[in-house]
């Protein structure tokens, strides 16, 4: 310490922690330590002539407070040490112990930094623009998105998704996925959205943003046309082999209704699998999409099987789903509302025989 500070300590403490004090003319000693730092103004104010600089130093002992003497002269107070430290020691400019505070405070305070504005992410439709096209998940599943003949995609979704992705100036890209897995794909990034006759649920759409639906659909029952006697309700079916797609809808049916869920299930890969599987004699029923079933039951390789009479286990509404937070739901909607008023999706509807939403 120098010469005239020697009441003033900075004690550095076992924890790492450190304890400042000041001693008054009475002999008390201030910790602000355990005062707190807010304290030494409120000292210095009752006591102004005595708040000594505190000196930063470690493992200094404090020594004994000496016996106050009685004196009517004022201590005496080295000028140069206090001008080191940085406090005048005009009364005019020095008003206790406001000054030495603010020194030690800044001297602690590190430099102000400023801070770039967080940069905006780019959405969805930024990204499409930048990439030039829309990755969209399907599976095969007919008269959505499926192979003719010579193997090109067609149906309606794909025609419909290649619509609106020409009004955007984008290319429509379609990927199979697999659909127990849809959500996973959806929002790590590697399709841009699921086009493919979902069915919109309130549950699917915590997981994602929906546009407007646009297909009535429904779900119904597929058997062999000889089981037409056997399997009539729901009850009928519950001793039956069922199959369904994994993750569907068709498949929440199943597990949910009280006599489906006591029939023995079977999940599958695609709703195609599912009529494969009663063609096969490998499944007796297969809950399905009316959609699908409209278009494939009685017609070659499954000729020999019929939708259940009257049997509708729900009615639904597809939709095409975007990840959550999306741009991409209202420019479909726009664009949409336009193909439905030039002609474009009811001539389609026609042509793939589902029943477009048109209000």
């Amino acid at each position: 310490m120098e010469a005239g500070c020697e009441e003033a300590y900075a004690l550095g403490t076992l924890d790492g922690s450190l304890t400042m004090c000041a001693r008054l003319p009475t002999g008390q000693l201030v910790e602000a330590a355990i005062l707190g730092l807010e304290a030494l103004p409120a000292v210095a104010e009752a006591q102004p002539n005595y708040l000594y600089p505190l000196i930063e130093a470690e493992d200094v002992a404090l020594p004994e407070p000496a016996p106050p003497v009685e004196s009517d002269v004022e201590p005496a107070v080295d000028v140069e040490s206090n001008a080191d430290a940085g406090i005048s020691m005009d009364p005019d400019t020095n008003t206790g112990a406001d000054e030495p505070m603010v020194a030690a405070e800044e001297a602690d305070t590190p430099a102000a930094t400023t801070t770039k504005p967080a940069e905006t992410a780019p959405s969805d439709w930024d990204k499409l623009k930048a990439a030039g096209k829309m990755v969209i998940g399907i599976t095969d599943y007919e008269p959505m998105n499926y192979y003719d003949a010579n193997g090109k995609l067609i149906g309606f979704d794909t025609e419909y998704a290649e619509a609106v992705c020409a009004k955007l100036g984008i290319k429509a890209e379609f990927i199979e996925i697999d659909w127990d897995n849809k959500e996973i794909e959806l929002n790590a990034g590697s399709i841009d959205c699921i086009w493919n006759g979902m069915t919109y649920t309130a549950e699917r759409d915590e997981n994602m943003d929906f546009a407007d639906s646009y297909i009535y659909n429904a779900l119904v029952v597929v058997i062999r046309s000889k089981d037409a006697d056997k399997y009539k309700t729901t009850a009928d079916l519950s001793s039956a082999n069922l199959v369904a797609e994994a993750g569907s809808t068709s498949e929440e049916v199943i597990t949910g209704d009280p006599d489906l869920s006591k029939a023995a299930y079977t999940p599958v890969d695609s709703l195609v699998t599912s009529l494969m599987e009663v063609a096969a004699y490998t499944a007796d029923a297969a809950v399905v999409d009316s959609t699908m079933a409209a278009e494939l039951v009685g017609k070659g390789a499954y000729a020999d099987l019929i939708i259940i009479d009257g049997l509708v286990l729900s009615e639904e509404e597809l939709a095409i789903g975007f990840r959550t937070g999306s741009d991409m739901p209202s420019k479909v909607n726009e664009i949409t509302d336009d193909l439905i008023a030039d002609g474009t999706l009811p001539a389609l509807a026609e042509k793939y025989g589902v029943n477009l939403i048109t209000d």
